[in-house]
């Protein structure tokens, strides 16, 4: 149960234990030098990792650790600084051929030292239902549920409480720390009846798998949106939920539906940091809108899909003034409105990458650049020659270069 370490506390304490299917659970948040160097290394019978709570890691801490471990298939580890000396050198050497890996950060290499090659990873944060948790004491979180159906609700992992379909309920988070955890089994939140909407009287930070108020029970594999409007306005205009320094705002869905993000965090003026957005494949205005008006939203989220749809970014960080680089924008070919006033009002933005080479569709790029920074960067596409200078174009005074 210890928390306090030593230099080689547990180094190769449970070496060779070829039976061993158990783990102890390992609590310190604090690593110290070697601390857990080879220790499970060569339990052939462990599939799971014990929980690896700390963020920081020291010199060595986790070298070897599960090396030889060829039927481990899980682990989780909570570092988000991995710096340290040889702190994972060769820990999951050996394992098994495939597994998943619950990370904390983006940052981790692949192979023995990182992530094994051939495993999946996702982050620790999509395990836990969307939470809101109190900086302030006596902070006031209000979820109005518009539904079909009811949303349940869980204060400091306590008994279930009922939001039912058009109701409202007030929760009163007492003390700093304290949280709220929701769940629901509703395929849309936007209805006939109106939009649903979490609000915050005081700061709050916001962390989990927004998919718990999808399926309740399977939200940490769910990736499906089936209705249009999902989580239409579900944050908007609620200017005290801010980043968790720790756990990430998780939005895993790849198959979306209509406006199914459409202004979901609109106005939301203390966000830093744009959850990941993982879909390939989009639907008509599925992002339109969405971080809209978000001042200090700081790091945009990668936009992976190279096949656009209608109207599917328009809007979607107008009035980002904190924003200072575009996420680069791989398709080539643009659809009906799909960058319209994208970035209308970044008044920070000074580095753009768009490898369109085709932009004939209607208002593809109508003011998609009006009111950024009067010097910057835009990275083209080499050989595409059908920009002009303007709002809708290049901005003037933008120093044009190729990809």
């Amino acid at each position: 149960p210890a928390t306090t370490l030593a230099e080689e506390c547990y180094a190769s304490m449970f070496k060779g234990c070829a039976s061993l299917t158990a783990a102890p659970e390992l609590p310190a948040t604090t690593l110290a030098e070697e601390c857990y160097a080879s220790m499970f290394k060569g339990c052939a019978s462990l599939t799971a990792a014990p929980e690896l709570p700390a963020t920081t890691l020291a010199e060595e801490c986790y070298a070897s650790m599960f090396k030889g471990c060829a039927n481990l298939t899980s682990v989780s580890c909570f570092a988000n600084d991995i710096s340290a000396q040889d702190c994972t050198k060769d820990w999951l050497d050996g394992v098994s051929s495939t597994g998943t890996f619950w990370k904390n950060t983006k940052l981790w290499p692949s192979g023995s030292s990182g992530i094994p090659t051939g495993w999946t990873s996702e982050l620790i944060a999509t395990k836990t239902p969307l939470t809101l948790e109190a900086i302030e004491a006596g902070a006031v979180v209000t979820f109005s549920n518009k539904a079909a159906g009811p949303v349940t609700y869980r204060v400091n992992d306590g008994g279930n409480q009922t939001i039912a379909s058009s109701d409202t309920k007030k929760i009163t988070l007492a003390n700093v720390g304290d949280k709220v955890c929701f769940y629901g089994d509703n395929a849309v939140y936007a209805t006939s009846d109106g939009e649903s909407n979490i609000g915050c009287d005081k700061d709050c930070y916001v962390y989990g798998n927004i998919m718990s108020l999808v399926d309740s029970d399977g939200y940490t594999n769910a990736k499906t949106l089936t209705e249009n409007y999902t989580f239409y306005s579900l944050f908007l205009s609620n200017k005290h939920i801010i980043n968790n320094p720790t756990f990430d705002l998780v939005l895993p869905a790849t198959t979306l539906t209509t406006l199914c993000y459409d202004y979901m965090f609109s106005g939301c003026t203390s966000l830093t940091t744009a959850p990941e957005l993982p879909a390939t494949t989009l639907a008509e205005s599925c992002y339109s809108s969405m971080f809209s008006g978000c001042a200090s939203l700081t790091s945009a989220p990668a936009l992976p899909a190279t096949t656009l749809v209608e109207y599917c970014y328009a809007s979607m960080f107008s009035g980002c003034t904190g924003l200072t680089m575009a996420p680069e924008l791989p398709a080539t070919t643009l659809a009906k409105g799909c960058y319209q006033c994208m970035f209308s009002g970044c008044a920070s933005l000074a580095s753009v990458t768009c490898l369109a080479t085709d932009i004939s569709a209607f208002s593809c790029t109508f003011d998609w650049l009006r009111g950024v920074k009067d010097t910057g960067t835009f990275t083209k596409a080499a050989g595409m020659k059908n920009w002009s200078s303007g709002y809708s174009d290049i901005p003037y005074g933008w120093t044009i270069v190729n990809y």
